[in-house]
């Protein structure tokens, strides 16, 4: 019999057996040791139970049953009261859902959602109608989630969720190291930089859901949401990037070739400066109609497959990756990192009902702005 289904009677018996055998010199005094321990467990358990079971009869034979049971629900209810939330909580996320679907909140999913407006709960069920409220943690990733995975420039940049205007240094000039004699200095700084200020462009999509559709449930909306609003936003902000970089790149790294050979993508490799990591970008038209193709001198194929799926494959050593943002015939090959993309304002999410037309509508929105840091760390070739 295991020791966690043995009674009192069972218990007295073993430790009686466990006597005998500690008589005889060679037993093996752990094993016996660790037994009588648990056997010691046990038999504290059953008291406790015993215990219990003896205050609940008195309880009961008192008529105080009912007080017990509600004290317990009292004392419940404040820790529910006295518990912090953050976005990154479930029942945030789902108390989010419900308010943006128009359901009705209880007084504990009220008090949750005042963590969207204040960043804490401060123990109130606080109105939150009319107010923006932070997107839930697990949603705002889904979203972005949702526009790398369409445009993985935006997944490569460098992204500053600063939710402020911020000023970046763009190389302008560069001036190199020198050796010099010991002792003496060298030659005036010859790098200089210009400030870009990036306060950022507004981004904005609607979706209109009529009062049937707003039937679904919360994480079919969440889904929906999350698609529409990726597609819509994540769609505009790619194109802004792309426009930026081909804006900031100097005109000596740009080349007008309608069908591009071997020699002039490594031309374009070549071109770039004070790069490290380096990837190719292109529309999906551009990739399997251009550079998928490839040969060298020798006709050999210069584009190797990427088995691990981080990008479509490889040519001369850069990434090549479907960025749909870009025009049909143009290659980018640049150095992600040398492009900042600064969020003044995260993805957020409002609605507003039309009562007219028996519709809610729902607004994603978001504010950022990049610059590329360095107008040598990208070169382009385009068709015209």
């Amino acid at each position: 019999m295991e020791i966690r289904e043995m009674q009192m009677t069972d218990i007295e018996k073993r430790m009686s057996e466990i006597n005998e055998m500690l008589k005889d010199e060679n037993c093996d005094v752990d094993t016996l040791t660790a037994e009588v321990d648990e056997l010691e467990a046990r038999s504290n358990e059953i008291k406790a139970n015993v215990e219990k079971r003896e205050a609940l009869v008195s309880k009961v034979a008192e008529g105080k049953i009912g007080v017990v049971v509600e004290e317990r629900k009292l004392e419940e209810d404040k820790k529910v009261e006295e518990r912090t939330y953050t976005i990154n909580d479930a029942e945030y996320r789902v108390a989010w859902l419900k308010n943006l679907n128009g359901e009705e909140l209880n007084e504990t999913e009220k008090r949750v959602l005042v963590t969207g407006i204040t960043g804490n709960t401060e123990g109130t069920a606080t109105d939150v109608s009319g107010k923006s409220l932070l997107v839930p943690t697990k949603t705002l990733n889904e979203i972005w989630s949702l526009i790398e995975e369409k445009h993985p420039f935006l997944a490569d940049c460098r992204k500053l969720f600063s939710n402020a205007v911020v000023e970046i240094p763009v190389h302008s000039e560069g001036g190199a190291a020198e050796i010099v004699a010991e002792g003496a200095a060298p030659a005036e700084e010859a790098n200089t930089f210009v400030k870009v200020t990036l306060a950022g462009k507004s981004f904005a999509k609607y979706v209109d859901i009529t009062y049937r559709m707003q039937k679904m449930s919360i994480d079919a909306l969440e889904d929906y949401l999350a698609r529409e609003i990726a597609d819509g936003v994540g769609n505009k902000m790619a194109a802004d990037a792309m426009a930026t970089v081909k804006a900031g790149i100097d005109a000596s790294n740009k080349v007008v070739k309608a069908s591009p050979e071997y020699k002039d993508l490594a031309t374009l490799l070549g071109s770039l400066k004070r790069v490290s990591t380096v990837n190719i970008y292109a529309n999906r038209k551009t990739v399997y109609g251009s550079i998928v193709g490839l040969v060298d001198n020798n006709k050999r194929p210069v584009f190797q497959l990427d088995p691990t799926a981080n990008a479509v494959g490889y040519v001369l050593g850069a990434s090549v990756k479907v960025e749909d943002s870009l025009a049909d015939g143009e290659i980018l090959a640049i150095d992600p990192d040398r492009y900042v993309e600064n969020i003044v304002q995260n993805v957020m999410v409002e609605t507003d009902k039309n009562i007219k037309n028996h519709t809610t509508t729902y607004s994603g929105f978001a504010i950022a702005e990049g610059a590329l840091v360095d107008p040598f760390s990208g070169a382009l070739i385009s068709a015209s």
